[in-house]
């Protein structure tokens, strides 16, 4: 499986870093983010299958 995932997987930039999460806790936390509500946030920079 993970032979052939690499043809369905696509990054599009840099690899997301521990600061990166944290500036969408950040942004949920603020009053930005104040009418989000029942949203799933992926910060994982397209690299999900």
């Amino acid at each position: 499986m993970l032979k052939y995932s690499g043809h369905y997987v696509y990054f599009p930039g840099p690899e997301c870093d521990a600061m990166d999460q944290a500036y969408a806790c950040l942004y949920l936390a603020s009053k930005m983010g104040k009418a989000v509500r029942g949203q799933v946030l992926q910060v994982c920079n397209g690299a999900f299958l």
